[in-house]
């Protein structure tokens, strides 16, 4: 109170094990004689997390950007992350979800009967297909949400400080896969169509282990 502060409330903001920065809100004390005030209130303080969170995320990618060229971390074909580099970012998130309190959300989708469409349409249907779902896929999540190629015609997406929302993120993606040039061309663009699930990290799945055996196909 000497330095005009009445309450305040600190987040420490961490880079793997290291302690980054720090985030911070600072309450001014009231005058002398006045109704004491209310202090931090709870959903100040869940902000203030939140916000130390995406800063982690931040400064985690840069750090991460070293790896951005490693065959084993990226998929050639559509420059999204590949499984190794997905799993990584997995347990990274289990980690920071624990540390800030936040709940994450996983997204796996696959193009149902891939094979046999690219056995009828040809493998350079296929190419194109999966390059411009990828570009989609991109450009329809957050910042900080991270997705990947896991296999031929099987993604995932990561998304930090997220709940599963009913099921949008899923029925937005199945939505731009009709929208796509190489399906919109079709006979039949129907035929083209996603199957996925969604879970909730800690309520659904509570171990990192579990999550990376849904990213595995386990």
């Amino acid at each position: 109170e000497e330095h005009g502060v009445g309450a305040y409330a600190i987040i420490p903001i961490r880079i793997d094990e290291e302690v980054g920065g720090i985030s911070g809100v600072l309450q001014a004390a009231g005058r002398r004689g006045s109704e004491p005030r209310a202090g931090i209130a709870r959903v100040d303080v869940q902000t203030l997390r939140k916000v130390a969170l995406y800063a982690s995320l931040a400064l985690e990618n840069v750090r991460r950007g070293s790896l951005r060229g490693d065959r084993a971390f990226q998929d050639s074909l559509t420059g999204l992350l590949a499984a190794a580099g997905f799993e990584l970012r997995v347990q990274d998130e289990v980690k920071r979800a624990e540390r800030y309190r936040e709940r994450f959300v996983l997204t796996t989708c696959v193009v149902q009967e891939y094979d046999r469409i690219t056995e009828r349409l040809g493998p350079a249907w296929a190419e194109g297909f999966i390059k411009e779902l990828a570009q989609a896929m991109r450009r329809n999540v957050r910042e900080v949400d991270a997705v990947a190629r896991i296999d031929d015609a099987r993604f995932a997406v990561l998304s930090p400080a997220s709940d599963k929302d009913g099921g949008a993120l899923l029925r937005r993606l199945n939505g731009l896969v009709g929208q796509l040039p190489s399906v919109r061309g079709l006979p039949n663009p129907s035929e083209v169509r996603l199957d996925g699930h969604q879970y909730s990290f800690p309520d659904e799945i509570a171990t990192g282990g579990e999550l990376l055996s849904i990213v595995r196909g386990g």
